[in-house]
């Protein structure tokens, strides 16, 4: 039995895992590409039943490497945004419960997408493009896609008696920070962000800004970075 269980483990994690009889007791399983939805658990910790409200942008899988898909397990709903009309369909598929948008976010206008052989680097930022490119990873296609802003989403697709958003996550490949300036922080101002930020300082421009609009940094995992609003914030703004 030890043997079938770290086999188990072992496919599970993508990488060689062996456990014993006493370590089975005490295993916990995330989602997240670098356990943020562990760290969120904890940090936010629920009372039994209660039922949030996430926003997932940039989602890429219902499951895989997926920030949002514990809390869905949990009673969670939410909003899931991706600009891939393939992963929507499984979004359709594996969260029922929750609303699909195949939509790309960003300020009004258009912009260029590229579509990459392994949808994890999907993005609209050019010379990350050309990076993953000189580096091996296949381009599939790039078209130019409108963007919708996250203010817009918010207005006409948050469900009534909803009265919040207890959780908004962001990894879009780049394009992180363009997509948070455009929240209408008056209007929606999300109890936790987690955000990727590929600067690895403690001070970045994506902490400088959201410390603006009232939230501090919370946790740092790898590239995410997890923020809280602050109590004494009202609408976005310091008080």
């Amino acid at each position: 039995m030890p043997g079938l269980r770290s086999r188990l483990l072992s496919l599970l994690n993508r990488r060689q895992f062996r456990t014993d009889r006493f370590d089975w007791g005490y295993i916990r399983f995330y989602f997240g590409q670098f356990g943020e939805d562990a760290v969120l658990q904890n940090l936010i910790d629920p009372p039994p039943g209660f039922e949030g409200f996430y926003v997932d942008v940039g989602a890429n899988h219902p499951l895989y490497l997926s920030n949002t898909h514990a809390f869905y397990r949990a009673g969670w709903r939410g909003i899931n945004i991706e600009p891939n009309p393939e992963a929507i369909e499984l979004f359709r598929r594996h969260r029922p419960r929750d609303i699909n948008l195949n939509l790309l976010i960003g300020p009004a206008g258009e912009a260029e997408y590229y579509s990459f052989a392994a949808s994890t680097y999907n993005t609209c930022d050019a010379a990350l493009a050309r990076s993953y490119q000189e580096q091996g990873i296949a381009l599939r296609e790039r078209r130019r896609l409108e963007m919708v802003p996250l203010a817009e989403v918010f207005a006409r697709h948050l469900p009534p008696g909803v009265p919040g958003i207890d959780l908004l996550t962001v990894d879009c490949e780049g394009m992180d920070l363009e997509i948070v300036k455009t929240i209408d922080w008056a209007a929606q101002s999300p109890k936790w962000i987690v955000i990727e930020d590929r600067d690895l300082a403690p001070e970045t421009e994506i902490v400088r800004y959201l410390r603006g609009c009232g939230y501090e940094l919370a946790a740092w995992v790898s590239l995410s970075k997890i923020f809280r609003l602050r109590p004494a914030t009202a609408g976005g703004v310091a008080t």
